[in-house]
């Protein structure tokens, strides 16, 4: 009997910490993208929201069972991976002309992709059914609403500034805000799902409303495209396959009543939304575009640097170039910056094969949403199909942030 009682126990105090720790996850998800640091003992916060995924749950909650699937999974990939980070090695110790202080660099992309899988795998290891879920977007959403509006104020009230962005240094850079918006927008899908759903509780729905309205002003004033683009393809997306339709409603009245401010924005912040600082009113759009070369549909850096990754690729046959490798690249014109788009950063640097992988990773993941999608539709069960048709619009997100962002 006392054994019984002290085992319950035991698990009840598993639970209850299993829960604070689901929620102290969600807030360091917001704050890892920040670039901020704990206070006093100076650690990024990305430090420990990755340190929370990898080490925690070992010590207080026991959460993780590794499968053999992805034991044999992760040996091939560090085989992989090895493979490729021959040549960057090789090149930094035998070709003079290299930079020796791209050596770091190498390191920590290699650091950052090992982790990689590691990190997605053991999360969904960690959020193990809907209530999980809930505790930890509740903190997400609570946290980037009180970040956002502390930002706001910051930035356009103390500093003058016509955007937000995350440095809080002082002169009001724009640094990091990329990172920022998009931790952001890739959980809006969720916060539909909250919102519309009515056996959640009164203030998980309010928080999840709070967290959409954030995300729509911070669209306009965070400057950033791909927050705009990804979050208006999830919206649209979420909107199609909902099973509410009052949900839908609201949407559609929504759209009414805000089509005449959104008539009244003019051209010119419409140009200098997608052409960014490049942007003058008093200059013909045509002559912005035309100072650039031409590299493929994009006449600007992006497009040199897309024009370089995938030249680069077939110029290899489509093998590998090595890790890293496309920022020290020869013809980079002392330009040491990524793609900006993930795809062709992958083709460039680990080939065809790599691509072929990253595609059909991406390819299960939809065609197992679909699959579930379609299984809770037959039996009715708007519930799950609602929280499937979320999980599915951020994959889409993630998806299309890759095209612009690394």
């Amino acid at each position: 009997m006392n054994y019984n009682i002290k085992e319950r126990s035991k698990n009840s105090l598993k639970i209850n910490l299993r829960y604070v720790y689901l929620l102290v996850l969600g807030a360091l998800y917001v704050l890892s993208s920040t670039s901020w640091k704990l206070p006093v003992i100076e650690i990024n916060y990305s430090i420990l929201f990755y340190a929370f995924i990898l080490i925690i749950p070992f010590l207080i909650i026991n959460s993780y069972s590794i499968s053999k699937k992805f034991v044999i999974f992760y040996i091939f990939f560090i085989l992989f991976l090895l493979i490729h980070i021959l040549i960057p090695l090789v090149k930094l110790n035998f070709i003079p002309s290299v930079n020796p202080k791209d050596m770091p660099y190498v390191v920590e992309y290699l650091i950052k992709l090992l982790l990689g899988p590691i990190v997605i795998y053991l999360f969904s290891k960690i959020i193990k059914n809907k209530e999980d879920l809930i505790y930890f977007m509740f903190t997400s959403a609570a946290t980037l609403v009180v970040i956002y509006v502390y930002l706001h104020y910051l930035y356009i009230f103390v500093y003058g500034e016509p955007y937000v962005g995350v440095v809080i240094d002082g002169f009001g850079m724009k640094a990091y805000k990329n990172t920022f918006a998009l931790s952001l927008v890739l959980l809006f899908p969720y916060f539909f799902y909250y919102c519309i759903q009515k056996k959640y509780s009164y203030i998980v729905r309010l928080v999840s409303l709070l967290a959409i309205i954030t995300i729509f002003v911070a669209m306009f004033f965070i400057n950033s495209r791909s927050m705009v683009i990804i979050g208006i393809i999830e919206m649209l997306i979420f909107f199609y396959f909902s099973s509410s339709r009052k949900f839908k409603f609201f949407v559609i009245i929504a759209a009414i009543c805000a089509s005449p401010l959104l008539t009244n924005i003019s051209s010119d912040i419409f140009y200098s939304k997608i052409y960014k600082n490049s942007f003058n009113p008093d200059v013909e759009l045509q002559e912005i575009i035309s100072s650039y070369e031409n590299y493929y549909i994009l006449k600007s850096h992006r497009g040199w640097l897309l024009h370089e990754a995938v030249n680069g690729s077939m110029k290899n046959l489509f093998i590998g170039h090595g890790m890293g490798e496309f920022r020290i690249r020869d013809t980079n014109r002392g330009s040491r910056t990524d793609t900006h788009n993930d795809f062709t950063l992958i083709l460039y640097e680990y080939g065809l094969i790599g691509f072929l992988l990253l595609v059909y990773f991406f390819y299960y993941l939809i065609k197992k949403f679909y699959n579930y999608k379609k299984l809770f539709k037959i039996h009715k069960d708007k519930d799950n199909y609602d929280l499937v048709v979320a999980s599915f619009a951020s994959i889409i997100g993630i998806i299309i942030s890759m095209l612009f962002t690394n």
